[in-house]
């Protein structure tokens, strides 16, 4: 879980949200279920990232699917411009004109970091 929040962080995405799908009793995890709790109180509180828990796989389905036309209809009519990371302006969704991360850029930062061998 840690591993995955650095990279999310690491990427430059404003308000993250972390999507945890719940496991009923956690029967089929290998960690106890006060531990998942925790990290995900962590994973809000510490790391500040929005935590959405769903009841199913057609419950995160669902979510998602919400979220995605919500995004939609927010940027349909925006323009879009492609910007390096370290040159991001503050922006709003309410602004016509909005900058965003290329998604090369994005990608590289959101990536593992490979260990070459010599």
């Amino acid at each position: 879980m840690y591993h995955v929040q650095f990279r999310m962080k690491q990427s430059g995405v404003q308000n993250l949200i972390y999507l945890v799908e719940s496991h009923g009793d956690n029967t089929h995890t290998s960690l106890p279920l006060e531990t998942l709790n925790q990290a995900t109180i962590n994973t809000q509180v510490v790391d500040k990232f929005t935590v959405k828990t769903t009841s199913s796989h057609r419950d995160s389905m669902h979510y998602l699917s919400i979220m995605t036309r919500l995004l939609t209809a927010a940027y349909c009519n925006k323009t879009i411009i492609g910007c390096h990371r370290d040159s991001l302006p503050d922006c709003h969704i309410r602004d016509d004109i909005v900058s965003l991360m290329t998604f090369s850029e994005f990608n590289n930062a959101s990536s593992k970091t490979k260990v070459h061998l010599i």
